[in-house]
Parts: structure tokens; C-alpha cells; sequence
């Protein structure tokens, strides 16, 4: 499932790429080869109109009358993330802010395994079912409770930015573009046929840092050509100040209480 909220509906700046992000990895999704560990997949993208609080819990509802312990739901989730006054994290709809603990209830809902992809800023201690990392033992509680665990593997730590500038070469941001270009042979490091879980977020991470680090080293370069010319501005001094956070690094807290999983079957 594709959820990308652009944020045209609210009065945070409108992203570019959310919601082209969110049809591009759903398509890779499910376009796998289908057999030996999938025997039938689904796709669905929200549109715009849907990615609204309601039309979320819809969306994830109804899924929940649907899916079963053997069934794997992929969701990638892109928009603003921003953090309410006690901290707790917040993920902007194109019609308002939905709390995390309100979409960690309605996945809690869905019996299937549950992997969400979330490209947002400030997300990175976000755990299974939403909690906290160092909550290990409420996670382990949560999982015991259900037949199939929650995982999130988010876009950048809880203390950097996702940025919109994006791979200008893919038209996508980072992390869609690195999760894109795990949908490859080369990223089956043992050879078995199926891209793992683990293989996956490992091939994810080191090209996010990749792309994001580049992207820093470049703007380092405009910096230092605009010093020398002494062309400064107040604009460019905030840019400054938060360049210390492009760079940013994929995070996947307590996969082990997930386990490792076949996700992506390779080859003929």
C-alpha cells in the first residue's frame, strides 16, 4: 500500500515527491515474481483525497477484515513528520496532522506482518506498534499478544531530515530511490533466490548515506565558493545551520523481535 501525503491541503511547505514516491515502490511491490513466497499480491495507492486521517483508518480497516497471520503488508508511508509539544510524533495528511499513536492503534489492527516504509523526518525511534526503542519490553508484550509483528524501517534517524531536493537522477527522493534499486539480483548477497528482510535494509542504508552524503558534500561546495565570493545572505545562513542534517541514515529498531524474512524472490 502507497500512502504519500503532499501536504497541499495544509500549512506545511507542498512536497514534490510523496505521492509519485508512494506509486513508484507500491509498483515494485507488486510486480514480484509471484510462487514460491507470494501466491498472490495486491496493490493499492491512496489518492491524494484519501490521505486524510480518516481515509487512512478507512484504508487500514478494512484491511484488517481482510488480511491473516499469513498474509505480509508492505506500507510505505511518505509526508512531513513533525513532533507535538510532548515530543510524540506526528505524521501530516494532506488534511491535518495524524498522531502516531493513533495510525500505531489501527495497524495494531491488521493481523498480517506488517513492514512500513516511512520517509519522514524525525522518525528514527520510532519502533514496532510506534513505541520507543528502549521499550523492548513493551515491544516483546505488543508482539506476544498478535500473530504477526509490526516493523518500521524509517528514512532517517529521530534527529535528521528527510530532504525534498532528492535523486535528481531517479526523480525520486533518497529513500524511494534507494528502496528502488533494491529490486535487484545484486542485492541478494547469498545468492538463494530472495532478497531477505535484512539484505534489503542493509542495501537501503548504504545507499541512502550514499546519495544524502553527496548531496552534503556538494552543498559544502556551494558554501565555500559562495564564502570565497562573499555572497552570503540570511537565507543561506538558515540553510547553513541545518546542513548538518542532510545526511541522513535509514533506521530499523528491534528487528529481532520481527525476525528475518524472505521478502523479495529474484531471478527466473
Amino acid at each position: 500500500m502507497g500512502i504519500g501525503a503532499d501536504g497541499k491541503g495544509t500549512t506545511d511547505t507542498p512536497l514534490k515527491f510523496p505521492h509519485k514516491d508512494a506509486k513508484l515502490i507500491a509498483s515494485h511491490f507488486a510486480t514480484m515474481p509471484k510462487g514460491k513466497y507470494w501466491q498472490q499480491i495486491q496493490k493499492k495507492v491512496l489518492k491524494p483525497a484519501e490521505v486524510t486521517p480518516k481515509g487512512i483508518e478507512k484504508a487500514l480497516i478494512t484491511l484488517s477484515t481482510k488480511l491473516t497471520a499469513k498474509d505480509m503488508l508492505v506500507i510505505y508511508l511518505s509526508g512531513h513528520g513533525r513532533r507535538n509539544l510532548s515530543g510524540g510524533p506526528i505524521f501530516v495528511t494532506n488534511k491535518g496532522p495524524l498522531l502516531w499513536k493513533k495510525l500505531a492503534k489501527w495497524l495494531g489492527k491488521v493481523k498480517a506482518r506488517t513492514l512500513v516504509l516511512l520517509d519522514a523526518c524525525r522518525y528514527g525511534d520510532v519502533g514496532i506498534v510506534g513505541t520507543p526503542i528502549d521499550n523492548n519490553a513493551l515491544v516483546a508484550n505488543l508482539i506476544a499478544k498478535r500473530d504477526a509483528g509490526i516493523l518500521v524501517f524509517s528514512a532517517a534517524r529521530s534527529w535528521q531530515n528527510t530532504y525534498e531536493w532528492g535523486d535528481k537522477k531517479s526523480g525520486h527522493r533518497f529513500f524511494a530511490t534507494a528502496i528502488s534499486k533494491a529490486f535487484s539480483d545484486s542485492t541478494d548477497i547469498n545468492q538463494d533466490g530472495v532478497i531477505s528482510l535484512s539484505e534489503f535494509r542493509d542495501f537501503t542504508t548504504t545507499e541512502v548515506e550514499r546519495s544524502s552524503g553527496e548531496l552534503f558534500k556538494n552543498k559544502i561546495a556551494e558554501i565555500r565558493q559562495s564564502t570565497l565570493e562573499g555572497s552570503f545572505t540570511p537565507e543561506f545562513d538558515a540553510f547553513f545551520h541545518n546542513l548538518i542534517r542532510i545526511p541522513h541514515t535509514p533506521w530499523q529498531p528491534n528487528m529481532e523481535l520481527f525476525g528475518d524474512i524472505p521478502l523479495i524472490p529474484v531471478g527466473d
